[in-house]
Protein backbone atom coordinates (compact mmCIF):
# COMPACT_ATOMS: atom_id res chain seq x y z
CA UNK A 1 0.00 0.00 0.00
CA UNK A 2 1.14 3.76 -0.75
CA UNK A 3 1.25 5.97 1.81
CA UNK A 4 -1.87 8.75 1.71
CA UNK A 5 -0.93 12.04 1.47
CA UNK A 6 -3.25 14.74 3.31
CA UNK A 7 -2.71 18.47 3.36
CA UNK A 8 -3.76 21.78 4.86
CA UNK A 9 -2.93 25.25 5.30
CA UNK A 10 -3.05 27.32 7.84
CA UNK A 11 -4.52 31.05 6.65
CA UNK A 12 -3.15 34.30 8.52
CA UNK A 13 -5.93 35.81 9.98
CA UNK A 14 -4.99 39.28 9.48
CA UNK A 15 -6.79 42.92 8.05
CA UNK A 16 -5.30 42.16 5.00
CA UNK A 17 -7.48 39.72 4.10
CA UNK A 18 -10.83 41.50 4.41
CA UNK A 19 -9.52 44.45 2.22
CA UNK A 20 -12.29 44.82 -0.38
CA UNK A 21 -11.65 42.91 -3.45
CA UNK A 22 -11.96 46.32 -6.00
CA UNK A 23 -7.94 46.88 -4.81
CA UNK A 24 -6.98 44.16 -6.15
CA UNK A 25 -5.49 43.45 -9.72
CA UNK A 26 -5.31 39.53 -9.73
CA UNK A 27 -8.09 36.73 -9.74
CA UNK A 28 -7.37 35.22 -6.49
CA UNK A 29 -6.50 38.89 -3.66
CA UNK A 30 -5.96 36.67 -0.67
CA UNK A 31 -5.23 33.08 -0.24
CA UNK A 32 -3.57 31.07 1.56
CA UNK A 33 -0.50 28.83 0.66
CA UNK A 34 -0.85 25.83 -1.10
CA UNK A 35 0.96 22.87 -2.53
CA UNK A 36 0.86 22.23 -5.96
CA UNK A 37 3.16 19.42 -6.51
CA UNK A 38 3.54 16.58 -4.10
CA UNK A 39 6.52 14.04 -5.25
CA UNK A 40 5.84 10.49 -4.79
CA UNK A 41 6.78 9.28 -1.40
CA UNK A 42 8.24 5.82 -1.27
CA UNK A 43 7.81 3.81 1.57
CA UNK A 44 11.01 3.27 3.32
CA UNK A 45 12.59 -0.26 4.15
CA UNK A 46 12.56 0.28 7.76
CA UNK A 47 13.57 -2.19 11.00
CA UNK A 48 12.28 -0.36 13.34
CA UNK A 49 8.66 0.06 14.58
CA UNK A 50 6.03 0.68 14.31
CA UNK A 51 6.27 0.94 10.12
CA UNK A 52 3.13 2.57 10.05
CA UNK A 53 1.49 5.87 11.75
CA UNK A 54 0.49 9.61 10.59
CA UNK A 55 3.32 12.39 9.95
CA UNK A 56 2.32 15.74 10.67
CA UNK A 57 5.07 18.58 9.78
CA UNK A 58 4.03 22.71 10.50
CA UNK A 59 5.53 24.26 7.40
CA UNK A 60 7.30 28.17 7.20
CA UNK A 61 6.82 28.85 3.79
CA UNK A 62 8.34 31.85 1.97
CA UNK A 63 7.04 34.59 -0.11
CA UNK A 64 9.03 32.54 -2.72
CA UNK A 65 6.94 29.45 -2.10
CA UNK A 66 9.86 27.20 -0.74
CA UNK A 67 9.91 25.59 2.95
CA UNK A 68 12.08 28.05 5.21
CA UNK A 69 11.82 25.91 8.34
CA UNK A 70 10.15 22.99 9.12
CA UNK A 71 8.74 21.35 12.68
CA UNK A 72 7.06 17.76 13.55
CA UNK A 73 3.66 18.42 15.80
CA UNK A 74 3.05 14.47 15.25
CA UNK A 75 5.70 11.67 14.81
CA UNK A 76 5.26 8.28 13.81
CA UNK A 77 7.42 7.22 16.48
CA UNK A 78 9.84 5.87 13.32
CA UNK A 79 12.26 8.37 12.37
CA UNK A 80 12.32 6.44 9.00
CA UNK A 81 9.32 7.10 8.38
CA UNK A 82 9.20 10.98 9.45
CA UNK A 83 12.47 11.45 7.41
CA UNK A 84 10.39 10.58 4.29
CA UNK A 85 7.34 12.52 5.20
CA UNK A 86 9.98 15.49 5.93
CA UNK A 87 11.94 14.94 2.26
CA UNK A 88 8.83 14.91 0.38
CA UNK A 89 7.28 18.58 2.09
CA UNK A 90 10.57 19.59 1.04
CA UNK A 91 10.82 18.24 -2.35
CA UNK A 92 7.29 19.52 -2.73
CA UNK A 93 6.21 22.70 -4.78
CA UNK A 94 3.99 25.86 -2.93
CA UNK A 95 2.22 28.31 -3.98
CA UNK A 96 2.95 31.65 -1.58
CA UNK A 97 0.03 33.27 0.08
CA UNK A 98 -1.17 36.03 -1.37
CA UNK A 99 -2.37 39.21 0.27
CA UNK A 100 -3.55 41.87 -1.53
CA UNK A 101 -2.39 39.99 -4.80
CA UNK A 102 1.02 40.17 -3.14
CA UNK A 103 2.98 37.11 -2.59
CA UNK A 104 4.08 36.77 1.42
CA UNK A 105 5.59 34.19 3.79
CA UNK A 106 3.07 31.91 4.96
CA UNK A 107 2.56 28.29 7.00
CA UNK A 108 1.19 24.65 5.66
CA UNK A 109 0.49 21.27 7.80
CA UNK A 110 1.84 18.93 5.82
CA UNK A 111 0.33 15.32 6.56
CA UNK A 112 1.26 12.32 5.44
CA UNK A 113 0.02 8.53 6.36
CA UNK A 114 1.64 5.77 6.26
CA UNK A 115 -0.70 2.81 6.49
CA UNK A 116 -0.12 -0.33 8.41
CA UNK A 117 1.31 -3.12 5.92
Amino acid sequence: MKPVIAYACIAALTGALSAPAAAATCPVPNKAVDVSNIPKIDFPTTKTSPAHGTVVLHLDISAEGTVTTHKVLESTGNKDLDLAALQAARRATYTPELIECKPVAGSYLFVVVFPER
